[in-house]
């Protein structure tokens, strides 16, 4: 990924009413994500704030934001216009999950 020079955005059509699990899965649907000899890529997923970690060994992705993510009715509501995925090389993605739900910004 260091020698990888290219735009890798994509614009995918979501249904207003999914919720961040539901978006992350569609993704993960699409392979956007590229996968690395061994199986143990990791990644994360943030807006203005870290939201998820994704690992290739993992089925699912693990939240760190509330489950109902991006809903307008929730405390932590921030808009999910776009999402950027942050590689981890093979970090352990529990290493990562851990740091990422200590992490505090100042509003």
């Amino acid at each position: 990924m260091a020698d990888d020079a290219f735009d890798h955005t994509i614009i995918i059509e979501i249904d207003r009413n999914w919720k961040i699990s539901e978006i992350l899965t569609h993704i993960l649907k699409l392979q956007f994500l590229p996968k690395i000899n061994g199986g143990k890529a990791t990644w994360s997923v943030a807006t203005n704030k870290p939201i998820a970690v994704i690992a290739q060994q993992w089925e699912l992705p693990e939240l760190i934001c509330e489950e109902d993510y991006p809903n307008k009715d929730t405390k932590a509501y921030m808009p999910a216009e776009r999402l950027h995925f942050n590689y981890h090389a093979q970090q352990q993605p529990e290493i990562v999950l851990s740091v990422l739900r200590n992490f505090r910004t100042t509003e």
